[in-house]
């Protein structure tokens, strides 16, 4: 089920980030040569498909030929999500880290760079740098659509390495900050059974 839940968010991340960057450049805000774009369209169809090996074969060609476009700068971010999507995850957050080198404040790939590897992280168990790293997006993001999403999964992370003080104040954050948003009632759900918790192990007294 885990595993089924980590490609649907990956899935639907890659798809919303695809659909956003094409507009971008239909509006004329990126740069980069004809070639490379056709290459990148090439590379993303590839990826929808789940053929991921061939996406990350003309996502490095766009990186290698045309490197110092907007498109060969993106590029990292795709081969990022490609070696996610094949379960490699060092290589992964590798891409993202690189990416968030070259393109560190796209309102777009940013966040969803930082969402990607923080959910890598997580899928290597490693809940501490996988926490702090989803509290990021909200850090340096605050007003991207990832935030509140971050801040959940930053609060579940805490949690399972007993920060439960950070786990609240995630928690708290979606509560307050993005009330309006859908997952703020999952927000409240999992701080009331948070501090039931912590009223079990006797480390909150009941109010």
């Amino acid at each position: 089920m885990r595993k089924r839940k980590e490609r649907f968010i990956f899935g639907l991340v890659a798809a919303i980030a695809i659909i956003s960057v094409g507009n971008r450049y239909l509006a004329g805000r990126g740069k980069g040569s004809a070639e490379a774009e056709f290459e990148m369209t090439t590379a993303h169809q590839n990826l929808l498909n789940g053929s991921y090996e061939d996406a990350l074969f003309h996502y490095r060609r766009i990186v290698d030929q045309y490197g110092n476009s907007r498109q060969g700068r993106e590029a990292y971010y795709w081969i990022g999500e490609a070696n996610f999507g094949l379960g490699r995850y060092d290589e992964a957050i590798d891409a993202y880290e690189e990416f968030l080198s070259v393109l560190p404040d796209d309102d777009i790939l940013s966040p969803s760079a930082l969402g990607n590897m923080a959910a890598s992280y997580e899928a290597m168990e490693d809940y501490t740098k996988a926490a702090t790293t989803y509290r990021g997006i909200y850090e340096r993001f605050p007003r991207s659509s990832l935030a509140a999403w971050g801040c959940l999964h930053s609060g579940v992370c805490f949690e399972k390495v007993e920060e439960f003080e950070e786990a609240e104040d995630m928690y708290r954050v979606v509560i307050d900050r993005y009330a309006d948003s859908n997952l703020a009632a999952e927000a409240k759900q999992n701080l009331t059974f948070l501090t039931g918790k912590l009223q079990a192990k006797g480390l909150r007294h009941a109010e």
